[in-house]
């Protein structure tokens, strides 16, 4: 009878493991600022509640004071859509005031700082500040998974209506 030399499932792991990893990596997106930190270490949800759309208002440096749709959101960080066009500078930190509905209507304030635009200045994307209250990302936290659950709710009963 013959000795196995190891252990073929771990050997089979092993060999796999590279094709994995890679995966893995794909799924998971990461977002790099400019020193180079992961900042993307949270889900983020793609606002598409016409009904009750989330609204931002950005005060910038010099006081004025602008309100935007937002676009998607994660406790890292917002994309926002503006109702007239904004020019804003790499870098540039903004005083953001964000209102969750939840339970009741939390109010989220924070430094923003802008990362970059798309689309002719139409949609512009925020980072928080690392000093942002563990509270505040929290209530972003429960927010997104709120949303989530409600597209999933909506999507199941959509589903059980057309079998019917």
């Amino acid at each position: 009878m013959s000795s196995l030399t190891g252990n073929p499932l771990k050997n089979k792991v092993q060999k796999r493991s590279p094709w994995l990893k890679n995966f893995l990596a794909k799924l998971w997106i990461s977002e790099q600022n400019s020193s180079g930190k992961n900042q993307r270490d949270s889900f983020r949800l793609k606002i598409e509640d016409e009904e009750q759309p989330l609204t931002v208002r950005l005060t910038l440096q010099n006081g004025r004071t602008y309100h935007a749709r937002v676009d998607d959101v994660s406790a890292g960080g917002f994309s926002s859509v503006f109702f007239e066009p904004i020019f804003f500078q790499p870098g540039e930190t903004v005083q953001v005031d964000l209102q969750l509905p939840l339970d009741r209507v939390h109010s989220i304030k924070a430094r923003g700082i802008f990362v970059n635009e798309e689309g002719n200045f139409k949609i512009n994307r925020f980072r928080f500040e690392e000093s942002m209250d563990e509270e505040g990302r929290d209530l972003i936290h429960q927010y997104v998974f709120k949303k989530q659950f409600e597209k999933i709710r909506k999507k199941e009963s959509t589903n059980l209506a057309a079998v019917s």
